[in-house]
C-alpha cells in the first residue's frame, strides 16, 4: 500500500516528522542508545533518526524496492527492538501498514540488486525533498558496501579497538624514530637519503601497499559472499502476504500492494 496523492503524502510527512520514539520522558532515550551502541555523538545520532523518518517516508510513498544507508539502518534496527513504538504506533498508526525488514537471500544479483536499490533511493530522496541526502549519513554507493558485512558486536571490557588509520600512523612513527639516529649520524646527504630511503620509506611504502591490497581482497570476497547485500522488506497492507523484496524491484502481493521496501548492510 502507498500513499499517492500528494495531500496524502503531506499528512504522512507531517505525521512522521511529529512521531516519537520513546514513550514519555525515559532517563535513556533511543537516540542515546542509538549514540552509544554505534559509537556516535548525540547531535548526530538525532540526525540519523530524522533520515530514517525520511526513509520510511519514501517506503511509504515509494512502492519500489528502496535500500537505506548504514547509518539509517541502524536506527531501522534499533527501532525494532521498540515493538510497540515500532508495529503499533509507526506502522499500524502512522503508516496504515507493516514495513518489514527480511534477511537478504545472498547470491550476486542479490548484491547488486541492493546496490541498484541504495542509488535509487537517493534519487527518490532528491525527488522528494528538493535537495541530495546528507552525504555523511547517505555516502557513495561504493562506500555503503565496501565494508558490509565486517559488523561485529564487541564487549569494550574485554577488547581494545583501535582504528586502522591510527594504527599505520603509529608504524610510521615508530619507523621514523627508530632510524632518526641513523639519519643524525649520516656523514653526508647521499648517506642520510639512503637510509631515509631505504629504511623508512621503502618498508612503509610496501606496508601501506600490503594493506591497502589484503583490505581490497576482503572486501572483494565479503562482495562476493552477499555479505553486503543489504535486508530486503515488504510494505503491504496489514493481514495482507508480504511481497517479494529479494533485490528484483520487489512485486505484487496477494493484496495488490506494491514493490517491497529495505535493505541493509549486514
Amino acid at each position: 500500500m502507498t500513499m499517492t496523492s500528494p495531500q496524502q503524502k503531506q499528512a504522512l510527512l507531517e505525521r512522521l516528522e511529529a512521531f516519537e520514539i520513546d514513550a514519555g520522558k525515559p532517563s535513556f532515550a533511543f537516540a542515546d542508545r542509538l549514540a552509544r551502541d554505534n559509537g556516535w555523538t548525540r547531535p548526530f545520532a538525532r540526525r540519523v533518526i530524522r533520515e530514517y523518518r525520511r526513509f520510511v517516508y519514501l517506503c511509504a510513498t515509494s512502492g519500489e524496492m528502496l535500500t537505506p544507508s548504514e547509518e539509517v539502518d541502524q536506527a531501522w534496527h534499533l527501532h525494532m527492538v521498540y515493538t510497540r513504538s515500532y508495529w503499533n504506533d509507526l506502522c499500524e498508526g502512522v503508516l496504515g501498514f507493516p514495513l518489514h525488514h527480511d534477511p537478504t537471500p545472498g547470491g550476486r544479483g542479490a548484491a547488486e540488486g541492493y546496490a541498484a536499490a541504495y542509488e535509487l533511493t537517493k534519487r527518490r530522496y532528491r525527488e522528494a525533498f528538493g535537495h541530495a541526502p546528507p552525504a555523511d549519513v547517505w555516502p557513495a554507493t561504493k562506500a555503503r558496501f565496501a565494508n558490509a558485512g565486517r559488523f561485529r558486536r564487541v564487549n569494550l571490557a574485554s577488547h581494545m579497538l583501535i582504528p586502522i588509520r591510527a594504527v599505520r600512523a603509529a608504524l610510521l612513527a615508530v619507523g621514523l624514530g627508530l632510524t632518526a639516529a641513523p639519519v643524525y649520524a649520516a656523514d653526508d646527504w647521499s648517506s642520510m637519503l639512503t637510509v631515509v630511503g631505504g629504511v623508512i620509506l621503502i618498508p612503509v611504502a610496501l606496508l601501506w601497499v600490503f594493506g591497502s591490497r589484503l583490505q581490497a581482497l576482503q572486501n572483494s570476497h565479503q562482495r562476493k559472499d552477499s555479505s553486503a547485500a543489504g535486508c530486503g522488506a515488504g510494505a503491504t497492507g496489514f493481514g495482507s502476504k508480504t511481497s517479494s523484496a529479494d533485490g528484483d524491484g520487489g512485486g505484487g502481493d496477494a493484496s495488490g500492494c506494491g514493490g517491497g521496501c529495505g535493505g541493509c548492510g549486514g
